[in-house]
């Protein structure tokens, strides 16, 4: 037996409890007596961390490792190709985690200090061990559950979710989604370019107001370009006295950060229905509007959501105002879209769609 692999067996045996039946020839001087549990179980420390060990970077291993108050040496030459097992060391400046399943989940392991390692494991279709590895996780402290996604090492993707992250929801266009999240500390987001195969670190929003804090799902819009163009999401808060708070964010790198745009609670009237941008500078924001005004609420931004000015969109005879939706642009030809509105009279709503062939300048009914 190798040395590599006699330290990978002792790692293994120690660490990752229950993942793999540990026998006699793989663990023969540090590895204590673990029995296989028979169910999801759960590693809860004491006063000692969980795991310790630092290195000069995080893509070098360290050379001696603790748990749980017992020090175990460790071997930075293991090659993914030479067994099944794989380590992944990343850096992590909070989170302590449990250990999942053994057969069908993962164990990951922090101190929350920086350049420690995680070690996390699950099988594969063919019955290998898989490791993964994960930047930091957005949990309460105190909290020993995780419930964490986990995603190939081969990948880009840092996917942590655990109790305190609470899915607010997933916006997609094409390839190109976010996903929403209430945390502790406020509203994180993951974003992803290949249609949820790999999903960025969770960020968070940088709100500017208390409102913003905790969404719920209907009160998140968002417009999605090519991976090489921004990405806005728009809040809204609950309407309170028929006053609804609006804040507009935009990430301009694939969703790794957020930066606040503009509050726009006093420029969109209304009750927003959708946000749409056919280019990185041109879009817009629909609303309805509950009153007897003669308007469209079609606002336009030509600054990338600086600016807004409400759009002419005439009013058809008979009818008292129009409620909006966000224009949807063909994906091969900005230059083309359509949008519907909803005519409302005394007596009926009816809706109409409208096309434009020049950008959004003009619409034209149907």
């Amino acid at each position: 037996m190798s040395m590599k692999k006699f330290i990978l067996g002792a790692l293994v045996c120690v660490v990752l409890v229950g993942l793999s039946a540990c026998s006699k020839d793989n663990v023969q001087q540090q590895s204590p007596n673990i029995t296989q549990p028979q169910s999801p179980t759960t590693y809860t420390p004491a006063t000692e961390p969980i795991v310790a060990g630092t290195s000069s970077s995080c893509d070098i291993a360290p050379k001696q490792l603790t748990l749980a108050g017992k020090t175990y040496l460790l071997s930075n030459n293991a090659k993914a190709e030479e067994g099944p097992m794989k380590l992944a060391y990343i850096k992590c400046e909070k989170g302590t985690f449990t250990m999942g399943d053994a057969d069908n989940g993962y164990v990951i392991f922090s101190t929350g200090k920086t350049n420690d390692i995680y070690l996390a494991g699950g099988r594969t279709e063919k019955g290998l061990h898989q490791f993964y590895s994960l930047e930091e996780a957005a949990q309460s402290p105190g909290s020993n559950k995780a419930n964490v996604t986990p995603t190939p090492l081969s990948t880009t993707s840092k996917v942590a979710a655990s109790d305190s992250m609470q899915l607010i929801g997933t916006y997609s266009n094409q390839s190109e989604q976010v996903s929403l999240y209430n945390s502790t500390d406020g509203i994180v987001v993951k974003s992803s370019s290949d249609k949820g195969k790999t999903w960025s670190y969770a960020v968070p929003l940088p709100f500017k107001q208390d409102w913003e804090k905790q969404i719920q799902a209907g009160n998140v819009y968002t417009s999605l370009l090519s991976s090489s163009s921004p990405s806005w999401i728009l809040l809204t808060s609950d309407p309170a006295l028929g006053l609804m708070n609006k804040s507009l964010y935009e990430s301009s790198d694939n969703g790794k950060t957020w930066i606040f745009i503009n509050d726009v609670s006093q420029v969109i009237d209304g009750y927003v229905t959708g946000i749409s941008f056919r280019s990185p500078t041109d879009g817009w924001i629909s609303a309805t509007y509950h009153q007897d005004t003669a308007m469209v609420p079609l606002y336009r931004t030509k600054d990338g959501g600086k600016t807004w000015l409400l759009q002419n969109i005439p009013i058809p005879k008979g009818y008292k105002y129009g409620n909006a939706y966000a224009p949807v642009f063909n994906i091969n030809n900005a230059q083309s879209g359509t949008l519907k509105i909803e005519f409302v009279s005394d007596t009926s709503k009816d809706e109409f769609e409208f096309i434009t062939k020049d950008g959004g300048e003009t619409w034209v009914k149907k």
